[in-house]
């Protein structure tokens, strides 16, 4: 299979970040790739509903920005559309070296950081190398500024971190979390992927038991 020798060429690290979205984004060119052995087998990629972005040296591509993001199709970006999802943005995609039969697009998603309702959120400073709560340290987060700025002046001896994170809003995905690396989701909008019959999506049951950092959401 030939592929498309197209760069990037937008420095995308300066536009999508944790903290920011892309002002004026312009459709990104992309290349979808397989497995390493579909590679060597010169198979054609599998077109799914969900992808993730990585670099892969052997392609000689470019590094993908340092951002909360997935790459979805037009079919599942519908779905999300009709539910409650944090702070985020699409940026559409032109895929450059397969057939496609919708469009794709970058779901980039602030840090979680940036809905958490401090006020209600609870803190602790841990030691960085033990993770023991260090009970005896003062700690008044009231606001996002307040937390940005504890982090900023913290002995380096101290680790601040969530004792319980409570979100801003009630919503239908978190895209990002201390929890998850990937999306947590409630039943309602599983139910409504499920039944699109989405290609390259597999779930599995969240237990908010297992995790240290309890995520709570608004009655």
């Amino acid at each position: 299979m030939k592929y498309s020798e197209r760069k990037l060429k937008l420095k995308l690290e300066n536009h999508i970040t944790y903290d920011s979205f892309w002002e004026n984004p312009t459709t990104i060119p992309m290349e979808l790739r397989g497995s390493d052995e579909a590679e060597e087998n010169n198979e054609v990629p599998k077109i799914c509903d969900f992808f993730d972005w990585h670099y892969n040296y052997s392609f000689g591509t470019t590094d993908p920005p340092s951002a909360y993001y997935y790459i979805v199709s037009e079919k599942m970006k519908n779905i999300f559309e009709r539910f409650t999802l944090p702070p985020h943005k699409y940026y559409e995609i032109e895929v450059t070296n397969v057939e496609v039969e919708q469009k794709y697009f970058v779901l980039h998603a602030l840090s979680h950081k940036h809905y958490v309702d401090y006020k209600k959120s609870s803190f602790v400073m841990k030691d960085p190398y033990t993770g023991e709560i260090l009970e005896n340290i003062e700690i008044n987060i009231q606001s996002k500024s307040d937390y940005f700025s504890t982090l900023r002046n913290k002995d380096e001896g101290f680790r601040l971190s969530f004792k319980t994170e409570y979100y801003d809003k009630k919503y239908d995905c978190l895209p990002n979390s201390f929890n998850s690396n990937y999306p947590i989701i409630n039943e309602s909008l599983k139910r409504e992927l499920e039944k699109a019959n989405l290609i390259g999506i597999d779930f599995y049951e969240y237990n908010q038991d297992g995790f240290d950092i309890p995520i709570l959401f608004p009655e």
